[in-house]
């Protein structure tokens, strides 16, 4: 994961690339003028994985 500059409230996102699955690169700046949600978890940290699956659960109901 790369990010440049520093972020203030209010103010346009950093430029952000993150990797893919897939061995491609997402980057923030293809999604200007969009809501993006960052939903940044651990597989070893409980409270943020059954955070994961719960708002995969309330997606597919």
């Amino acid at each position: 994961m790369t990010c440049a500059g520093s972020t203030r409230i209010g103010a346009p996102a950093p430029d952000l690339s993150l990797p893919l699955l897939d061995g491609g690169t997402q980057d923030l700046a293809r999604e200007r003028g969009k809501v993006v949600l960052l939903n940044f978890w651990a597989t070893w940290c409980i409270p943020s994985s059954r955070a994961w699956i719960a708002s995969r659960v309330r997606t597919f109901l």
